[in-house]
């Protein structure tokens, strides 16, 4: 089995990718990082890389072909992008199936051009999905096989290793940071973050003193895996907790972070604020779709300080980008290599 995946492996990712189902099951693999052959300017960004016993790092795209044309179990993690057509271009050129694994759902704005793709480039043959997709990699000639997001999957190694609750008295709101100013997305990709660090941070600590004053509960904030920046909040910061945190707290602020998946699974009130630098990017779309999902209304907290915190209908966002699998107590890749018969 090749696994494709194309950013740096740490340890999230053992998880993520169900190497510990892998390994525990005995089955041969190899992972093949492509981080450095598609996103080469990007490499020194990365400093703290941590590298899997089976990773193989891709340097060139003909080391690749040797890899595709000897391997007939490809397990494939990228997405469509701009960078990563060159792959699949290979997979159509040397005619391979190939599973996709999309265990990352986002709501996506509707694209022509990603939408067409499947008219040139080979579509998955298996896509291990949260539900049925059929922009590429997927087409309608697809077969589907129902697994759960990464976050559900995180959900349940969580709960089997009995964690108690971080802050004893639970009476606090906790804030998903998406490290916005310094997301290293944004510098891989050469896009112009959404917000600027001063006016952010600003906004968004002011924001927290007023509930604070009005509800006398805590703010906590939950900062995003790949943050250095705790300094930039006042309040009390917590890293790689974002689940433990938002189990046992009141209401959950967010952006469109997709940690909302716990957020449902626990049934938590949502808090989604913007800035009005957010309001006058590209990201404002996206939240509104969000939040159209959701049923829940933004709040742009450099407009007002009102603020409410709303039960979403999580109905339909559980089924489209949690789970709608029967298989609630499997972790996706235990269901995968179930109905592979592997």
């Amino acid at each position: 089995m090749i696994i494709l995946i194309s950013w740096p492996y740490n340890k999230r990712s053992y998880y993520r990718l169900g190497i510990d189902v892998l390994e525990k099951r005995n089955i041969d693999f190899k992972i093949l990082n492509l981080f450095d052959l598609l996103y080469p300017e990007s490499k020194t960004i990365y400093n703290e890389r941590e590298f899997h016993k089976r990773e193989i790092v891709i340097n060139s795209y003909k080391e690749l072909y040797q890899y595709l044309k000897e391997e007939e179990f490809i397990l494939n993690f990228l997405n469509i992008k701009k960078n990563t057509l060159s792959v699949f271009g290979l997979l159509t050129l040397l005619n391979k199936n190939y599973i996709s694994f999309d265990n990352m759902p986002l709501p996506r704005m509707s694209n022509y051009k990603t939408n067409i793709l499947k008219y040139f480039l080979k579509p998955a043959s298996i896509g291990a999905v949260v539900a049925p997709v059929y922009h590429f990699p997927f087409s309608r000639k697809t077969k589907f096989i129902n697994i759960h997001s990464a976050d559900y999957d995180e959900y349940l190694r969580f709960e089997k290793t009995g964690s108690k609750p971080l802050i004893k008295n639970n009476d606090y709101y906790v804030f998903i940071d998406q490290n916005l100013p310094f997301h290293l997305d944004f510098i891989r990709n050469g896009i112009k973050p959404y917000v600027t660090s001063r006016k952010y941070y600003d906004s968004l600590n002011k924001f927290f003193d007023y509930i604070e004053k009005e509800t006398q509960k805590e703010v906590i904030i939950a900062l995003h895996p790949n943050s250095s920046n705790k300094h930039n909040f006042k309040k009390r910061t917590f890293i790689h907790e974002t689940i433990n945190l938002i189990k046992y707290s009141k209401g959950v602020i967010i952006h469109s972070s997709t940690a909302v998946s716990f957020a449902a699974i626990y049934n938590k009130p949502l808090c989604m604020i913007e800035t009005e630098e957010i309001v006058n990017s590209e990201m404002h779309q996206f939240n509104k779709l969000f939040a159209s999902i959701l049923n829940i209304k933004p709040l742009n907290i450099d407009k007002t300080f009102r603020f409410q915190f709303e039960f979403p209908n999580y109905t339909t966002y559980y089924k489209t980008y949690i789970t709608s699998s029967s298989f609630k107590d499997m972790y996706s890749m235990e269901i995968l290599l179930k109905e592979l018969k592997l």
